[in-house]
């Protein structure tokens, strides 16, 4: 459902436009009264949300230092996210599309822990600031050699094609390293907490 939000958005918004072009009567001033609705509407109907569909503000900033940068960083590249997303149907080839599948599902797992402890996010910066614009690229230069070798017989742009799919397992396993920081640091922190209740346990006992 969350995928068809946007284009739920655009049609009430063309709807309203069209209930006021019909009920309006000055022709004058409907359209500038129309435009500022439809973009009202608009601005108002999309929820910032994570890939996951967790909305921005329900997550829990108060074990994190700085909340604006945080969301900040959620919010941009949760945008990212959803531009690899989009690619992937566009991917004709079932193995490097199952690659950027993985990239996506991994991406994901990534940003659900993060909803679940905002705090990690320093933990995985690399993640935000390199691999995921990585990644992109990566995507974005794959299909559009595979648009030009249509048209342009190179065998260097197909061995640099070839090399880019290579490099999409590079992306799967940093992914993966970042994903292995973060439940490490979370078994850390819980070992913490057990030794703290060992020792306050054996306290009471004198």
């Amino acid at each position: 459902m969350r995928n068809f939000r946007p284009l739920l958005s655009l049609f009430l918004a063309v709807e309203c436009f069209i209930v006021l072009r019909i009920f309006i009567h000055s022709t004058l001033l409907v359209l500038p009264i129309s435009i500022v609705l439809f973009l009202v509407f608009l601005i108002l109907t999309q929820r910032r949300s994570l890939p996951g569909g967790t909305k921005l503000k329900k997550i829990d900033m108060s074990q994190v230092d700085d909340k604006g940068e945080a969301l900040k960083m959620l919010r941009e590249n949760g945008e990212k996210m959803r531009k690899i997303k989009m690619s992937i149907p566009k991917i004709h080839d079932t193995a490097v599309r199952s690659k950027v599948d993985e990239i996506y599902r991994l991406g994901e797992r990534i940003f659900s822990i993060l909803e679940q402890n905002p705090a990690q996010i320093s933990t995985v910066r690399r993640f935000f600031t390199y691999y995921l614009d990585t990644a992109i690229k990566f995507i974005d230069q794959y299909l559009y050699f595979k648009k030009t070798s249509k048209d342009v017989r190179s065998v260097s742009l197909q061995e640099t094609t070839a090399k880019i799919v290579s490099s999409l397992d590079l992306i799967i396993e940093s992914f993966q390293t970042q994903i292995d920081k973060l439940v490490q640091n979370d078994v850390m922190n819980i070992e913490a907490d057990i030794s703290v209740l060992e020792t306050m346990i054996e306290s009471e006992k004198y």
